[in-house]
């Protein structure tokens, strides 16, 4: 998902879907669903200048493994 930077309003929708796409991810961790493999998580926040404006960055990246589940079969189908 792209976040639109023009505006405000999107970003924070943006940002507020994001979190809670990642608290999503984090119930099936806790519920044994998703095994997390590896990570990548980093922030940069330089120095500011003197400049009034600096850019920085966030970024995060999870490996993970999805565990199918068994669910047992139907008398129908057998």
């Amino acid at each position: 998902m792209m976040v639109e930077t023009n505006s405000k309003d999107k970003t924070i929708e943006w940002l507020e879907a994001s979190i809670r796409k990642l608290e999503s991810f984090k119930a099936f961790v806790e519920d044994g669903s998703v095994i997390v493999s590896g990570g990548y998580f980093d922030d940069n926040y330089p120095v500011s200048m003197e400049e009034e404006l600096t850019e920085n960055n966030i970024s995060l990246s999870i490996d993970f493994i999805e565990k199918k589940i068994k669910t047992p079969r139907s008398k129908y189908f057998g």
